[in-house]
C-alpha cells in the first residue's frame, strides 16, 4: 500500500514515468543521482550487482536476431547505467558482448565502436591492475623475507 502510494507520488511530481504495460519505472536521472549519492559504497556496490543480476536474466541472448531488438534495445540503456563493463564476472561481461553484437548487427557501428572500446580498455586495463597487484606483492614479499 505504501508503495503503491509513493509511486503515485512520484508519477505525479514527473520523477519517474511509470509503464503498466511493461510492469516498470524509469526514474529521472536525477533522482537516480541523488538516490545513489545517498547510498554507502557497500549499498552501492549491492545495488549494482542486484542490477547486473537482472540484466543477466533479462538479457535475451540472441544478438542477431531481429526478433530480440526490442529487448536488447532496452538492455543497453541498463548495460551503460550499472557500469556493466567493469564487472569481472563472466556471466555479467556476456550481456555486454551480446549488446556489442546486436548494435553492431543493427548497422549502429559508431555506438557498436565506442562501448566496444571502453569495454576492451576496462576489461584489459583490470587484467593489467591486477597482474601489477600481483608483481607488486611479490616484490614485497621478496623484500619482506
Amino acid at each position: 500500500m505504501k508503495l503503491a502510494r509513493a509511486i503515485r507520488e512520484i508519477n505525479r511530481c514527473s520523477l519517474a514515468r511509470i509503464d503498466h504495460r511493461t510492469n516498470s519505472i524509469e526514474m529521472h536521472r536525477l533522482v537516480q543521482h541523488l538516490l545513489i549519492n545517498r547510498m554507502s559504497p557497500e549499498e552501492q556496490d549491492r545495488m549494482r550487482e542486484g542490477a547486473h543480476a537482472l540484466m543477466v536474466s533479462a538479457d535475451p541472448r540472441t544478438p542477431t536476431d531481429p526478433e530480440s531488438r526490442p529487448r536488447s534495445a532496452e538492455l543497453y540503456t541498463h548495460v551503460i547505467a550499472s557500469d556493466a563493463v567493469t564487472s569481472d564476472q563472466p556471466s555479467v561481461r556476456q550481456p555486454v558482448m551480446n549488446i556489442a553484437k546486436y548494435l553492431y548487427y543493427r548497422g549502429d557501428h559508431d555506438v557498436c565502436l565506442d562501448l566496444s572500446e571502453t569495454t576492451w580498455n576496462a576489461w584489459v586495463g583490470r587484467r593489467r591492475r591486477v597482474r601489477m597487484r600481483g608483481v607488486q606483492q611479490s616484490r614485497l614479499l621478496r623484500v619482506g623475507a
